[in-house]
């Protein structure tokens, strides 16, 4: 068996990012594993608002990467970065992560059709 077939894809996408200045740039994001996402979705279904941001900020910080796939800010940066700069990752880690088959991403806590938030 092929193992690699199972493992999450190392491609790396670039999404758009609004900026803190409204100007928008492109910045790589990878795919997580099952781990980090599996970890994430837990943290967005707590309800709990802390157990929800940092699961948001955590999956950003897994998934934003430099061109050659390694991490490019840390939890703690990205913890400390512009609201509106974080939500625009958020929608480019989505895009990159998301599973096949799922609409757009959602804002943190937001029933979708599927019961996942």
């Amino acid at each position: 068996m092929d193992i690699t077939k199972l493992m999450a894809q190392a491609a790396i996408q670039e999404c758009d990012v609004t900026l803190a200045d409204g100007t928008v740039a492109k910045f790589p994001f990878k795919r997580v594993g099952s781990f980090e996402w599996t970890r994430f979705q837990a943290g967005v279904a707590s309800g709990d608002p802390g157990l929800m941001a940092q699961a948001i900020i955590r999956l950003i910080a897994c998934s934003l990467c430099e061109a050659d796939g390694k991490q490019s800010l840390t939890i703690e940066q990205v913890g400390t970065l512009d609201q509106g700069v974080v939500d625009s990752m958020y929608q480019g880690a989505m895009q990159v992560n998301r599973p096949s088959g799922r609409g757009k991403a959602s804002e943190p806590g937001a029933k979708n059709g599927s019961g996942e938030s």
